[in-house]
């Protein structure tokens, strides 16, 4: 090496360049591979952020649905309520006409009973009264 000085230092400076520009590329395909990583990554959020997006919307419909359903079901049951209620009066209307009536009805019995029995007592008065009258003709 002595004899060259120059070349010793050539060498060592192609050396340097070589294993600079290895270095460098090493450091371009590390760079590259980030880059990818990045984009992947930032690619994976897009996704992530419009799928985030589409069930935030998706459970803003479903939960207006269920408050639609929940609304006309409230709705339904005053509706029936309702209806419940007016039924039961009407019904409640035709008991009491059909007691009035049952009462009526029990009242005109009671009466038709006192007639019977006085048309009864009645007619077995005159039954013995014929009675007597026959054997009064029949002794005269």
């Amino acid at each position: 090496m002595g004899r060259h000085p120059f070349g010793a230092v050539a060498i060592a400076m192609i050396a340097l360049t070589v294993c600079s520009s290895v270095f460098a590329a090493e450091g371009d395909a590390r760079a590259a591979r980030e880059r990818e990583m990045l984009r992947r990554t930032q690619e994976a959020l897009r996704e992530s952020q419009a799928q985030s997006a589409e069930l935030s919307a998706q459970k803003a419909a479903a939960e207006r649905l269920a408050d639609e359903k929940l609304k006309a079901a409230a709705v339904q049951l005053d509706s029936t309520r309702s209806a419940s209620r007016s039924a039961q009066a009407a019904l409640h209307a035709q008991l009491d006409n059909a007691a009035s009536a049952q009462a009526d009805l029990t009242r005109r019995l009671a009466d038709a009973n006192r007639q019977i029995a006085t048309l009864t007592s009645q007619q077995q008065d005159a039954a013995e009264r014929l009675k007597r009258t026959q054997q009064e003709l029949e002794a005269s």
